[in-house]
């Protein structure tokens, strides 16, 4: 693989999709008056967009069996139109159809990139940090292109969006791109030690991981933005990704050998605990915080976890992804149920019961696949 073009494209491709993510949930509430919607329409959008998300996924890992390049074209062209759709601010189901084809895209982005990263130099490890880091660094900068931009609204944050993807995507269609190297289980591995129960039991753990790291970045400014208004709501989203990213920096200076199932187990009860404290509303900015500094090692160190226990082909962490993506439209859809009925004072209660759920299936998963496996050293795939 040629490194420099994949550190080019690649990274900027995650940079983009970390802006997109993070971007979505402090523009709700300007949506919601454009189109005086309810939380219940809001709902829709984000759970459409995760579905969709988690469609690209599966079928990206489906796609890159011979070639790279015709996949990550097809999702840049799908974002493309999507995220210019969107702009377009035209009747709300037209934004539906755009959040669902650039969801789509975005699936395909992250999974043709996150099995790049693993090829470059034989499975990376700097490059695949790496990648996690730009996504991070994308989930920061996105909120604070309202903060510094605050007259373009959806119209010209989408559309600088779309027109920046379609830049990328032109560098991709013309860019030789590698061949995959999907692997199989070695030999021995012990892949076919578990059956349907433990596998169930790490998608679960990853659904309502992604489903709790979503509710903040995507209901936290719709909670703020009354009293702090809407810029100061969007910069504490950012916070929000900002301490995601560091906390996975400072995740990777913790001892190498430890226990993946135990580390996950404490960072989901630190979590929970900065959730419970974000119901009082004047703490709740601090909260979440230190929500997102709590749920930084667990996506990285749940797929260590994973693939440690259940040694698998590159297309079934592509499942597991796609599967835990769904994640994140359910429960921040079931917040948005909560506060159609009870008005915003429900987010921090369904935050809070996003976190203590998570607690349980990961406490749940230790008790029955984290006794055999050994200790690791803190190294995983990104998202």
């Amino acid at each position: 693989m040629r490194r420099g073009y994949f550190f080019v494209l690649g990274f900027t491709a995650f940079f983009l999709i970390g802006t997109i993510q993070a971007v979505i949930g402090p523009l709700l509430p300007v949506l919601q008056r454009h189109y005086q919607l309810g939380a219940a329409d809001l709902s829709t959008l984000v759970v459409l967009r995760f579905v969709a998300e988690m469609a690209g996924s599966y079928l990206g890992g489906l796609l890159i069996s011979r070639s790279f390049r015709p996949m990550l074209v097809a999702s840049g062209l799908l974002q493309v139109v999507g995220l210019l759709t969107i702009s377009a601010l035209g009747p709300w189901g037209w934004v539906l159809v755009g959040a669902l084809l650039a969801g789509i895209g975005y699936g395909g982005f992250s999974t043709g990139f996150n099995v790049m990263a693993s090829q470059v130099e034989g499975h990376s490890v700097a490059a695949l940090n790496l990648v996690n880091a730009l996504f991070g660094a994308g989930s920061v900068a996105g909120p604070l292109l309202l903060v510094l931009w605050p007259g373009a609204g959806p119209t010209g944050i989408f559309a600088a969006l779309g027109l920046t993807c379609l830049l990328l995507t032109a560098a991709l269609a013309v860019w030789p791109a590698p061949t995959p190297r999907l692997r199989g289980s070695a030999p021995g591995s012990g892949a076919g030690t578990f059956r349907f129960g433990p596998l169930a039991l790490f998608v679960a753990a990853l659904f309502v991981y992604v489903g709790c790291e979503t509710g903040p970045g995507t209901w936290e400014a719709s909670l703020l933005a009354p009293r702090l208004g809407l810029s100061q709501a969007a910069l504490m989203t950012s916070l929000f990704w900002a301490a995601l990213t560091v906390g996975r920096l400072v995740a990777a200076a913790l001892p190498r050998r430890i226990h993946p199932g135990k580390l996950v187990l404490w960072a989901s009860l630190l979590a929970a605990a900065a959730l419970a404290l974000a119901l009082d509303l004047n703490l709740a900015p601090t909260a979440y915080v230190l929500t997102g500094l709590a749920l930084a090692p667990i996506f990285p160190t749940t797929l260590a976890w994973f693939t440690r226990s259940l040694p698998s082909q590159q297309h079934q962490v592509s499942l597991l992804l796609a599967l835990g993506s769904l994640g994140g439209a359910v429960l921040p859809g079931a917040v948005g149920l909560l506060v159609q009925a009870g008005g915003l004072s429900m987010i921090p209660v369904g935050l809070l019961g996003s976190g203590l759920l998570l607690v349980a299936v990961v406490a749940v998963t230790l008790a029955f696949a984290g006794r055999i496996t050994p200790a690791i050293p803190l190294r995983s795939p990104p998202r």
